[in-house]
């Protein structure tokens, strides 16, 4: 006889309520995968977003501009942004957003939902930009670069070295709600108060062996700015025929309260494979008075009589930049036995 089980009202609710838990657990198991099913994929897209260019020189309250760019890597013409949101951080002790200097977006293609105005943007130290897709899936596509906006900055007072404009909190999201990774690049700059004259403007001729040799600089710019660089070619010509030179040994000299000495590149072989010198030894960067720098090139040409150069002989480039403001002379010393030239007549 099998035996009978009772039972009790007690043990007949606990099953029940088994069957329900169980039941309701199996359903929440089903939710959650569905949702988890349904939840839109990661971006596979990625995002430079950057001020361009990525340098720029103020002169003291000239204004200029840069583009506020977001450049796609693995965009398609069918992902959509549907919106961007970003800050632009400065420091308004050396720049400014002039006033009734908008920010434009209009190159977005989106609509603004929030951009600063000159005023809150130089208050804050920083101008908020938010703009969105005017419906969902009618932004921009991801296959081409989007100009977001373009920002005046106006320089007002001198930088002591390069300062940074950097871009803070940022957010790029696409038609499908998700956040596509930023990288964030800000840009350069330095102010100044004004151009930099240079004198010699032009070719000047410095003879130092009269009816032999004489020096020249050239540089094809008179002007420039704080933190600009510029080039001095300096050579020299033999103006008889029968000169050849086998060493140059020359100063020049530059304004050390406005001019730095960059690099200086002599003319020789392991330069330039065609160059007339063999050898050269550089010095710079000493003090030769109260008011100039000098740089001291020496050249030295171990070839052949025959090999030897002659007519108009590039002898070195001289890269400078721009460190104050004023009239900046560059010159050979007044002393000609600070310039010497070596070498032989040969027959014609």
């Amino acid at each position: 006889m099998s035996p009978k089980i009772q039972l009790t009202k007690n043990q007949t609710f606990s099953l029940v309520f088994l069957a329900v838990l169980f039941f309701s657990l199996f359903v929440g198991l089903i939710l959650v995968q569905q949702r988890q099913e349904i939840r839109p994929k990661a971006s596979s897209t990625s995002v430079v977003l950057s001020l361009l260019p990525a340098t720029q020189n103020f002169n003291l309250n000239d204004t200029n501009t840069f583009d506020l760019v977001a450049t796609f890597t693995g965009g398609s013409s069918t992902e959509k942004i549907d919106g961007i949101q970003t800050e632009v951080d400065f420091s308004s002790q050396y720049l400014n957003i002039p006033a009734n200097h908008y920010i434009i977006t209009a190159q977005s293609g989106l609509s603004v939902l929030r951009v600063d105005g000159p005023t809150i943007s130089n208050q804050n130290n920083k101008a908020l930009i938010r703009l969105v897709a005017t419906t969902p899936g009618s932004g921009p596509s991801t296959d081409k670069p989007i100009v977001v906006a373009k920002i005046d900055f106006q320089g007002i007072a001198a930088t002591p070295r390069p300062q940074i404009i950097s871009l803070g909190t940022s957010q790029i999201v696409n038609n499908l709600s998700v956040a596509i990774p930023v990288t964030l690049v800000g840009a350069g700059y330095t102010v100044g108060q004004g151009n930099i004259t240079i004198t010699p403007p032009g070719p000047t001729i410095r003879p130092v062996i009269p009816g032999q040799a004489d020096f020249l600089l050239q540089t094809d710019s008179n002007s420039t700015s704080v933190g600009q660089t510029f080039t001095v070619n300096v050579s020299m010509k033999l103006t008889d025929s029968s000169a050849r030179a086998s060493g140059v040994d020359f100063i020049l000299l530059y304004d050390k309260k406005i001019l730095d000495v960059v690099n200086t590149v002599p003319n020789i072989t392991t330069v330039n494979s065609q160059a007339p010198f063999t050898d050269g030894q550089v010095a710079s960067g000493g003090s030769f008075n109260d008011q100039y720098n000098f740089v001291r090139v020496t050249l030295l040409s171990k070839k052949q009589t025959t090999d030897l150069p002659s007519g108009t002989i590039n002898l070195a480039k001289v890269t400078f930049k721009g460190s104050s403001v004023g009239t900046a002379t560059i010159k050979f010393p007044d002393d000609n036995s600070l310039l010497q030239v070596s070498g032989i007549a040969v027959s014609n």
